[in-house]
């Protein structure tokens, strides 16, 4: 009975019940937790930092554990070098700095502190990346 009952509905009335269900459904960008975030965005190889509230680029590697990781391509900032590239002159894999404005989504790093092993405090998603400003780089941090 219910599929001949949907089988004769006009594919109008179709089209505006699933319409209707897609409307209801949550969505990241209505998140609840989502906000604005403005700070530094450190880039290099096998490593994406971000420090709130910074307006220049870190002398000193910033502690992960003060930190965020920021989850983003940096291509979509700028198509210049290959960001994940040896430096064989510097000897290095070279840092990239931003600075930052967009909206996304934090969570905390489920793991807590580990003796010996640091990480990230969080995780920051960016679902709408407003502005991202080069500021340093390519350099490397001092060993």
């Amino acid at each position: 009975m219910g599929f001949r009952l949907l089988t004769s509905l006009a594919p109008l009335s179709l089209l505006t019940l699933f319409s209707l269900g897609a409307c209801a459904a949550p969505s990241f960008a209505q998140s609840e937790n989502q906000r604005k975030y403005e700070g530094v965005w450190i880039y290099e190889f096998e490593a994406s930092t971000f420090v709130e509230g910074e307006t220049s680029a870190p002398a000193k590697r910033p502690k992960l554990d003060q930190t965020s990781i920021l989850l983003y391509n940096p291509e979509e900032v700028s198509r210049g070098p290959d960001y994940d590239d040896y430096d064989e002159q510097r000897r290095c894999y070279p840092l990239y700095a931003f600075l930052v404005s967009f909206i996304g989504r934090e969570e905390t790093i489920p793991l807590g502190p580990v003796p010996g092993v640091d990480f990230w405090k969080s995780e920051i998603t960016v679902d709408r990346m407003i502005s991202a400003k080069p500021i340093a780089g390519p350099r490397c941090y001092d060993r």
